[in-house]
């Protein structure tokens, strides 16, 4: 039975949710989004010229970094082009360009909505905790603005959805043909995509070797449909790094070469660019807890920090989601020690790795190479997050269901409310007339402030 099926309110919540991030990816300039002046560049170079770029182009290169992204992978950039060009078969007006740049955003978030109510239904027996799965992911703050806008961000948040979703599809099928061809496809889009991403890669391989070897299968086929899975990521996804090793003397990652593109920029046009590494001001534990606030940016950050980092929510705001994902997150570590099997401990440190290494991988890039503490670097450990959220719920549910049903359900009520209200209430008062410039009569505007 299809999703769309089996929960009736699926196609709603998303018809919704997409109408939301339309509006927004619509009317937002494009200076209050984070890194898009030169991701659309990069899309437009793109669907002006018919080819992938080298990354040196000066169309394309930043005036004030002195590199572009065109030397790391862009495949999300790549879609954008596409659209591009089938927008301009109609017209080249600028805000149709853009707002079709972002439809590459748009759809990845969507995706991710889709694949959380797949997850649930794999995982959870009860109906309630699928929905509250998903509820989650589209009424995530964060979430909602990276996928109003050109960005990789929501792109490879799909991707780690996906590597996790084929996983769970490969362990009920000891790893089908479709399911070999989803995950192969996961790993290529978060391959090309962002490196913060790259901890599900992992994910993914551990996860194929794991499940294949529990289901029973012999170890001559697991490595056959292994060599199956990796020969399609080497045709979806290999290719480009073989083509920047083959243009940038061996450099497959692009690193280097930004390096020497910003050194040849700054000599070219005799300027000074931006150098802004934490340790050039700070140590590390002043960057990360003192006047470098990067913590507190970071986390507050990945639950809604919007336009160039400078519109913020209330405290209360925040706390609100620190004590629902503490408290949720604290219900499934009680229910794992409760319920430990040996699945569960590897998914779990499987959990632990994909939240560690973008978190230390921002942390390295902020002290070493360009101070950003930006949520959206970290935000591929949602699906772990969420995943472990939902279990919690599961439990609590369980744990409240034993006692009295009709408190159950009460409980199911508030905590599935309680977590739209605050969405519609930053939709409303913040994202809305701040993002968007909707003029709103009256707005309330002690519900925000400006960080």
């Amino acid at each position: 039975m299809s999703i769309f099926k089996k929960y009736k309110l699926s196609l709603p919540i998303i018809f919704i949710v997409g109408i939301f991030i339309s509006i927004l990816a619509w009317r937002m300039d494009m200076n209050g989004c984070p890194d898009e002046p030169m991701r659309y560049a990069l899309s437009k170079w793109i669907m002006e010229n018919g080819k992938l770029p080298i990354g040196f182009e000066e169309e394309i290169v930043s005036p004030i970094w002195g590199f572009s992204y065109a030397f790391t992978p862009y495949w999300p950039s790549m879609i954008a082009a596409l659209f591009m060009r089938a927008c301009a078969i109609f017209t080249t007006g600028e805000q149709a360009l853009l707002f079709s740049s972002r439809l590459v955003s748009i759809f990845a978030g969507l995706g991710s909505v889709f694949v959380a109510f797949r997850i649930g239904d794999k995982v959870f027996k009860s109906t309630a905790t699928v929905y509250f799965m998903a509820l989650i992911i589209a009424c995530w703050p964060q979430l909602l603005f990276i996928s109003s806008y050109h960005n990789y961000d929501s792109v490879s948040l799909l991707s780690s959805f996906m590597i996790l979703d084929s996983v769970l599809d490969g362990t009920k099928s000891n790893w089908r043909v479709k399911d070999m061809i989803y995950l192969a496809l996961g790993v290529s889009i978060c391959a090309l995509t962002y490196y913060f991403g790259y901890a599900w890669i992992l994910f993914a391989i551990i996860g194929y070797f794991y499940t294949s070897a529990k289901a029973g299968i012999g170890k001559t086929e697991i490595f056959k449909k292994a060599g199956y899975i990796s020969l399609l990521v080497l045709l979806l996804a290999g290719w480009y790094f073989i083509r920047n090793a083959i243009i940038y003397d061996g450099d497959f990652l692009g690193f280097k070469q930004s390096e020497i593109c910003a050194a040849m920029y700054s000599e070219n046009h005799e300027i000074g660019l931006v150098q802004n590494p934490g340790r050039n001001t700070m140590d590390l534990m002043d960057m990360m807890m003192g006047k470098g606030e990067w913590i507190k940016i970071t986390v507050r950050s990945f639950i809604g920090l919007f336009g160039g980092l400078v519109i913020e929510l209330r405290s209360k705001m925040y706390l609100f989601y620190y004590m629902f994902i503490f408290l949720l997150v604290g219900m499934f570590l009680v229910s794992f020690a409760m319920k430990k099997s040996y699945t569960k401990v590897v998914l779990f440190f499987g959990f632990i790795f994909v939240v560690i290494f973008p978190v230390l991988f921002s942390l390295y890039s902020s002290y070493t190479r360009d101070f950003s503490p930006q949520g959206r670097y970290i935000i591929t450990i949602i699906p772990a997050l969420v995943f472990m959220m939902a279990e919690g719920y599961d439990f609590l549910l369980s744990l409240i269901n034993s006692k009295s049903y009709q408190l159950a359900n009460c409980f199911k009520s508030l905590a599935i409310g309680s977590w739209i209200l605050m969405f519609l209430i930053i939709i409303t008062f913040v994202l809305l007339p701040l993002m968007a410039d909707i003029s709103v009569i009256n707005l309330p505007i002690e519900f925000f402030r400006i960080r």
